[in-house]
């Protein structure tokens, strides 16, 4: 994981807030509780560069497998029950809103986002589908991320890393998406 310094508001009272971004990578800094919400909020949007913030907050997981609480962006920092890890405040950056089509997205930075939350959701099987369509999925995120097919070696290599496939599917299924890699039209 990578880990993001910001030097936002500090204060000789301050927290440390770590917001865990949807590529896996950490942004970190420290904010005296009466900073408000949205500040911290813009300096991960402006760190991620995007444009197009009104689909994106601030959430926090209450319980292992819970569903995600929204922040307040309105609010004071001190005005949220914030879980503690280490003594660090730890919350999530991730979509908020939907829109019905991808394509009416006009920054890629954004764009990026919601593939990354897709498809965290398929991996974590929040968002449930079948298997022939998580093999599809899985053999375009993979063909986005190396290129064109090379060995099934790579491949395997490249799905593990990136999660592309959930925790219990059958070892098989590796070699089901370089199959399906191989055979793509490309029209979903």
């Amino acid at each position: 994981h990578y880990f993001i310094q910001s030097n936002l508001r500090m204060a000789s009272s301050s927290n440390t807030y770590i917001v865990l971004l949807l590529d896996g990578r950490q942004y970190s800094c420290k904010l005296n509780n009466k900073t408000h919400t949205d500040e911290l909020f813009e300096g991960v949007i402006s760190y991620l560069g995007i444009q197009e913030r009104e689909y994106f907050g601030l959430c926090y997981i209450s319980e292992p497998g819970k569903y995600r609480e929204w922040i307040a962006l309105e609010k004071r920092l001190g005005e949220h029950d914030l879980p503690r890890s280490n003594g660090n405040i730890v919350i999530h950056f991730g979509v908020k809103f939907y829109i019905d089509n991808i394509c009416w997205l006009h920054d890629p930075a954004t764009v990026e986002q919601f593939y990354l939350q897709a498809r965290e959701a398929v991996y974590t099987e929040r968002l449930q589908c079948d298997k022939d369509l998580a093999l599809k999925l899985a053999a375009l995120a993979l063909q986005e991320i190396r290129g064109d097919y090379t060995t099934d070696d790579a491949a395997m290599k490249i799905l593990q890393k990136h999660n592309l496939l959930a925790p219990g599917s059958p070892p098989n299924s590796y070699q089901e998406v370089c199959l399906v890699g191989c055979t793509l039209d490309y029209d979903l």
